[in-house]
Order: C-alpha cells, then structure tokens, then sequence
C-alpha cells in the first residue's frame, strides 16, 4: 500500500487526476446503480418522478452526445479535460447539496 509521503510527492496534476477519478466514481457508482432512483423514490414515494427523472437523463444524453462529439473533434483536448473537470466538480457539488439538504 502507498505511503502518505509518496501521495505528497507526486506533480499537482495527478494529484487533481486522482480525485476527480475518484469523485468521478463515486458519482457513477451512486447514478449506476440505482441509487439515486431509489434515494428519489424513498424520498417522494413517486414512481412517476423516478420515471420522468430518468426519462430526462436519456433525453439529456440522446440530445447532448452529437453535440459534444463534435465539441471533441474541434476543440483542443486541454481545454476540453479542464471544462469536463469543472463540469464534474460541480456536478458532485451540486448533488452533495441536494443530498444533504434534504
């Protein structure tokens, strides 16, 4: 298992690198596995809202892939990790809000 010092010594990058494939998991594993639909569902006792929440995340996915592939086959990869970096990180943030509001 890797030392705490040897963590400490690797470049900012990897460091940013590592926690956004962390949180990157978390927030997969939590929208993956149904969690979130259950979480919703034990919340509002709706089968209605979990269908049309997740009616809207296909919907959101059909509409927004043709145009982020073309996103990626313009724009410079740099700027296109530090974009979906920030997207991830407030995405996490946002849904950590919700969360814990609640």
């Amino acid at each position: 298992m890797p030392k705490w010092s040897e963590f400490q010594d690797l470049h900012f990058n990897i460091k940013i690198s590592l926690l956004f494939a962390f949180l990157d998991a978390v927030a997969s594993g939590i929208w993956s596995a149904s969690t979130l639909s259950a979480y919703i569902f034990q919340s509002s006792h709706s089968n209605v809202l979990v269908g049309n929440l997740e009616a809207a995340e296909g919907l959101t996915q059909l509409i927004s892939a043709p145009f982020f592939g073309i996103l990626a086959d313009n724009w410079n990869r740099q700027h296109l990790l530090k974009l979906a970096t920030i997207h991830g990180l407030v995405t996490v943030a946002g849904w950590m809000y919700v969360i814990f509001r609640s």
